[in-house]
């Protein structure tokens, strides 16, 4: 039996082979049960934001969505769009561009908060899609419709 420097090993008689197992399937439920969670997560970023007007796909092996800019707002690249998502509806977004140049067209979303706030955000941005033409005519140039 191995030497511990509790006695733990000697007072149960477990064996190296028998923690290192213990351990291996703790790890092995603990990251079934965060990928569980995570994908729970992420349904509800993806189903709330395409309700809310803002469709994308849904990340497949991240805990990180990387979501093209909506069309109508792409021309202010991805630092821009953020600060006026933070400003306007209160989301936290990451520009893309931090990510390389070829990130511009991006914001990358951690799917990290739990379900109540991210439905909480979709409903910010959802008044923020809904209300842009009205409201920020005077704060950013829009595009014309058609």
């Amino acid at each position: 039996m191995g030497e511990s420097t509790d006695g733990f090993n000697e007072r149960f008689a477990v064996t190296r082979e028998q923690q290192d197992a213990f351990a291996a399937e703790s790890h092995r439920r603990l990251a079934a049960a965060q990928l569980e969670g995570l994908g729970e997560r992420r349904d509800a970023l993806v189903e709330s934001f395409g309700k809310a007007g803002w469709e994308f796909p849904a990340p497949q092996a991240s805990m990180f969505a990387w979501v093209p800019i909506p069309e109508k707002f792409r021309y202010l690249g991805s630092l821009e769009f953020s600060k006026l998502l933070i400003e306007k509806a209160e989301v936290a977004v990451a520009p893309g561009i931090g990510f390389g140049e070829h990130g511009d067209d991006y914001v990358r979303i951690a799917v990290v908060e739990n379900e109540q706030r991210i439905r909480q955000a979709a409903r910010n941005i959802a008044r923020f899609l809904k209300g842009a033409d009205q409201t920020l005519h005077n704060v950013i140039q829009m595009p014309k419709a058609g």
